[in-house]
């Protein structure tokens, strides 16, 4: 089981009418929220959106693989291309 909150994750409105944009789990609990008070409210919309994004498309990938940055991805998805090249060839 993962040690945080399952995908898919959204961005969405709270009732609280503050300058901020709720990120939400798929059964609708807050997870996080994007809440600077310096910025316009479309920047935090589009902050939520990104983040939610960015959680949605690495579901599958370890937290410890993404904390390695880009060189451990970047390995893994080389090591899988390979592997799937070879696959190809061998078809």
């Amino acid at each position: 089981m993962s040690e945080h909150t399952a995908e898919p994750w959204r961005a969405g409105d709270t009732e609280l009418h503050l300058p901020r944009t709720s990120i939400l789990s798929g059964v609708n609990r807050m997870v996080a929220s994007t809440e600077v008070y310096s910025v316009l409210a479309r920047e935090n919309e589009a902050n939520a959106r990104r983040v939610v994004a960015c959680v949605n498309a690495c579901a599958k990938i370890p937290s410890d693989i993404l904390e390695g940055g880009f060189e451990i991805v970047g390995a893994l998805l080389e090591e899988r291309t390979e592997r799937l090249d070879e696959a190809i060839r061998l078809l």
